[in-house]
């Protein structure tokens, strides 16, 4: 009791394979008990997909752009098209950003050519970031799903695959995080963050603050929730349909009457 949350996580990390033993007190119990975990590591999977159901169409979610993540969906993009999918819902909702270099590879994967963002130094001087070469879905018809949780480098994805015409963005206007910080360590010991550039889409739109707009503006009525891959493979044609998730529906919706 009193212990901080940064202690107790100290105290319950250790190596893998080694056992822990906490005492926990829930409100049915009464007294409290001892349980003894194994401790492991646990890998972190990032990107997940499901066919909707129903439907020639995969529901594809990347939580977030840690190092990895391109080569994790481009595991995922070569199993929906060699299963016969016909196009894919890029599910970028509250996914938070991360490391610059997997969205250039993550937007790579769906363009073929040209730019996937600019990158605007103090002084006004812009650089182009090109896409790389050897996309493996260049051609699968996608729809882009956005919310005000979408940040970051989740929006340099959107972004491109928008300006480029590649997609069709649905959502909600996203977050608005386009400013590069670096870090300068001072004299005191302190550090300074500094936004020293921002980043534009390939066509110049500014994301700080602006974010990026929606082609189709879908909002979740009051109480609904998203639905996720996992969630999805378990349900019916009419359970999905039936469900509270209206951008999800809407996307699929767009893809469908494409085929």
């Amino acid at each position: 009791a009193g212990l901080s949350l940064n202690e107790v996580v100290r105290r319950i990390l250790g190596p893998a394979g080694t056992d822990v033993t906490l005492t926990i007190l829930t409100p049915n119990d009464g007294q409290p008990r001892d349980v003894t975990l194994t401790r492991a590591r646990i890998p972190l999977h990032n990107v997940s997909w499901a066919g909707l159901p129903g439907s020639n169409i995969a529901h594809l979610r990347i939580t977030a752009f840690s190092k990895g993540v391109t080569d994790d969906l481009k595991e995922a993009l070569t199993d929906i098209q060699q299963q016969g999918y016909t196009g894919v819902v890029l599910d970028l909702r509250n996914n938070p950003g991360g490391l610059l270099d997997e969205a250039i590879g993550v937007a790579s994967q769906f363009l073929s050519s040209g730019n996937v963002l600019q990158e605007q130094d103090a002084q006004g001087a812009v650089q182009d970031v090109p896409v790389r070469s050897g996309g493996i879905a260049t051609d699968l018809p996608i729809v882009v799903l956005v919310n005000q949780g979408t940040a970051s480098a989740s929006e340099i994805v959107a972004g491109a695959l928008q300006d480029a015409g590649r997609a069709q963005v649905l959502g909600e206007t996203t977050f608005g995080t386009g400013t590069v910080l670096n870090e300068y360590n001072l004299s005191d010991g302190s550090a300074l963050l500094l936004a020293t550039e921002q980043w534009l889409t390939p066509k110049g739109r500014v994301i700080w603050h602006q974010g990026i707009e929606p082609d189709v503006i879908v909002s979740l009525p009051d109480g609904a929730t998203s639905l996720y891959p996992g969630v999805e493979a378990e349900m019916t044609p009419e359970e999905l349909q039936s469900s509270t998730d209206t951008q999800l529906l809407n996307a699929l919706k767009l893809l469908t009457e494409t085929e």
